[in-house]
């Protein structure tokens, strides 16, 4: 999923509503997820919406324009009220610490309260039109990508770098390290999964009911780099802030065991007893992360099945 952009601009008049879409567009085309607060919201639809955007979103962008003269400044230069609906989102969205924040106003407009010290260094612009250069010029300055979260996100897809080996028969299995970005709450029971499977032509593998359960994750810290000991699973974890853990998407058994007279290294293993097998060839698997309360995170992995455990690769699909 792209970046999310919640976009608080004030569309008191048809020409302030023109530069919410051309925002809007800008940040769609450049690969972002814009949101465009709606004006004359009740306090239900702010509970139940803008606060959910916010907590959803990636990145901050606050545009506010003149409204009614209220005085003169000590240049006996007039002073305007800035919108009242954009200030409300401005002090909920300083609850959510986002990072990089993009702030402009409209010259002449008042500074008061908490706009007073988060406003101080605001881009300023004469006209509302070219407020959309100035957020297209401060996105490059900031350094803004389509690819950031600041929610789950994944930080590496690894073998182990020795298999486990038991008997005449060993283990090659796959992590994936995942990381909760956030700096301000606990990402709640996440669980993650195989959401979907497809050959190099793009046509779906057929997965069941049992291979779509949760994987596992890693119960205690007990890894360094791709070197894992020997450790407990479960299928949900909580991370803190800032906080990683792994989750093994799938491994491949070479060798024989007392159960079979020789393992198939065509074989994904998915948690305990989940299989899928296939044939040689290059695969895309979609692994998604889901939580109580921050939003899904997906991504793809490129598999090579060779056939062979020791030579079969996997990637993370930038």
């Amino acid at each position: 999923m792209p970046a999310k952009v919640f976009i608080s601009c004030g569309q008191a008049s048809e020409e302030e509503r023109a530069v919410a879409r051309r925002v809007a567009d800008l940040l769609r085309q450049t690969g972002f997820n814009p949101y465009v607060a709606i004006e004359g919201q009740s306090i239900e639809d702010v509970n139940s919406g803008i606060i959910d955007q916010l907590k959803s979103s990636d990145y901050y962008l606050f545009i506010d324009f003149c409204r009614e003269t209220i005085g003169t400044d000590q240049n006996n230069q007039p002073v305007f009220r800035g919108s009242l609906f954009t200030h409300q989102e401005l002090a909920l969205a300083y609850v959510f610490d986002f990072p990089s924040a993009i702030f402009l106003r409209q010259k002449g407009t008042e500074l008061n309260g908490l706009s007073k010290y988060l406003l101080a260094n605001a881009k300023e612009f004469e006209q509302p039109a070219q407020a959309v250069g100035f957020v297209e010029m401060l996105v490059q300055q900031r350094k803004w990508s389509p690819d950031y979260s600041r929610h789950l996100v994944v930080l590496d897809f690894n073998r182990l770098s020795e298999p486990k080996w038991d008997g005449d028969f060993c283990k090659y299995e796959w992590f994936a390290l995942i990381k909760n970005a956030r700096t301000d709450l606990t990402a709640r029971h996440v669980v993650a999964r195989l959401m979907t499977f497809s050959d190099r032509r793009g046509m779906k593998v057929e997965l069941t009911s049992r291979v779509r359960e949760p994987l596992d994750w890693l119960k205690s810290r007990d890894f360094l780099g791709t070197f894992f000991a020997e450790f407990e699973t479960q299928q949900q974890v909580d991370l803190l802030p800032g906080q990683s853990n792994v989750f093994s998407a799938f491994s491949i058994c070479a060798g024989s065991s007392r159960k079979y007279e020789k393992y198939d290294e065509r074989c994904l293993h998915l948690g305990f007893i989940s299989q899928l097998t296939l044939e040689v060839g290059q695969y895309r698997a979609r692994y998604q992360v889901l939580a109580d309360n921050v939003p899904p995170l997906e991504f793809d992995v490129e598999i090579n099945i060779t056939g062979k455990a020791e030579t079969t690769t996997a990637r993370l699909c930038k």
